[in-house]
């Protein structure tokens, strides 16, 4: 087993471990004293290094993944709402040798395939979180927030992945034919 992959275990097994030890310490709580408030803070207290654990391994292998060719980028597929502000899933931004597709971590929700061709323009949107929105020949859009990394807070301005993004994009479609 090598050390990432043991890494990626004891933080599994960590996770499951705090988590009981989280619930039994809320029934005690709640037993002993009635006060049923100390539910929220305790699984704050699992989840949040949960959740950076995740962001940290699960993107980091995620961005390996691609083949020759192909740039990645974290990112989340926008609700549409509230000025794309809000988040639908997580996952990778690909941009290989004929399509951009964007690829759900875990399998949450499904793969969307952009073909190039289909592409008329890709633009920053936004800064706050940062955001490119392909603009597709059927008339339709698609929004993405792509951080500077995955633990970027959601206020941060800084935009270096959606730029890069953006600017390659834009050189592939360059290079081939826009839509």
């Amino acid at each position: 087993m090598t050390k990432r992959r043991l890494r990626i275990v004891l933080a599994v097994v960590g996770f499951v471990v705090a988590s009981a030890v989280a619930g039994i310490l809320e029934e005690l709580i709640v037993d002993r004293t009635g006060q049923t408030w100390v539910r929220w803070p305790l699984m704050a207290v699992v989840v949040g290094p949960a959740v950076i654990l995740v962001f940290r391994y699960v993107h980091e292998s995620s961005l390996r993944s691609v083949r020759d060719g192909e740039q990645a980028w974290g990112a989340s597929m926008t609700h549409g709402s509230f000025r794309e502000r809000i988040a639908r899933v997580g996952g990778v931004l690909v941009l290989g040798t004929d399509a951009v597709t964007f690829r759900p971590w875990a399998g949450i929700g499904r793969t969307r395939r952009y073909p190039l061709d289909s592409i008329v323009a890709v633009e920053r949107f936004a800064e706050r979180p940062p955001r490119l929105r392909l603009g597709l020949d059927d008339g339709r859009a698609a929004v993405f927030i792509v951080p500077a990394t995955m633990l970027s807070p959601f206020w941060s301005r800084n935009a270096t992945a959606r730029d890069e993004a953006v600017g390659e994009i834009d050189a592939r479609l360059d290079a081939g034919q826009r839509g």
